[in-house]
């Protein structure tokens, strides 16, 4: 995390998520295992949904990941990466590393997460956040969503054994994705 008077970090790491939800709480599981690992190269934030109070902490920086948990990946594996343009429109990426696998065009980036009432600016997902900064007029930096497979939302604390083992595997790609500019990550 930055801190009072420090620059800001140019890669914001969101972790999205409720980890009294069992795997729901794997958003904010590998932000925070980026955060120990690139302690001054990016911010970190962890919440349990995303508002549209958060475009605020978006300001001064090159890219956004937030990474979330989806019970809806159809297809692309268990952990996907989707680049999300301002205005809420998703593509598969462009300039990204040949080290991430893209996986195809948002099908797992909810515009609002699941089991929200429509329109609800409750529950938006980042497709939703970004619409309505479009609509604002407020400008965003490079956002990119990262989704892994949750196997069990019920009540309870810590991963599925079938969510642990992706974690590694979306830190891994989180970390390529904020990379892409670094010298040297660990002296940043």
């Amino acid at each position: 995390m930055s801190t009072p008077g420090s620059a800001v970090p140019p890669v914001l790491v969101v972790g999205v998520g409720n980890d009294l939800r069992r795997d729901d709480g794997v958003g904010r599981e590998v932000a925070e295992a980026v955060a120990r690992a690139f302690p001054r190269t990016v911010d970190v934030l962890t919440t349990h949904q995303l508002l549209p109070e958060l475009l605020e902490q978006f300001t001064d920086r090159r890219m956004v990941i937030v990474v979330d948990a989806s019970v809806q990946q159809r297809s692309g594996g268990p952990v996907r990466v989707h680049r999300v343009h301002r205005g809420g429109v998703c593509s598969e990426g462009g300039l990204v590393p040949r080290s991430v696998p893209v996986t195809g065009d948002c099908p797992g980036v909810p515009v609002a997460r699941q089991g929200s009432g429509r329109g609800s600016a409750h529950a938006m997902g980042l497709r939703g956040v970004l619409a309505l900064a479009g609509v604002a007029g407020i400008p965003c930096p490079e956002c990119w969503s990262v989704t892994v497979t949750a196997y069990d939302l019920g009540l309870g604390e810590g991963l599925s054994p079938g969510t642990r083992v992706l974690v590694e595997r979306a830190v891994r790609l989180v970390v390529a994705l904020a990379g892409r500019g670094w010298s040297d990550p660990q002296e940043a």
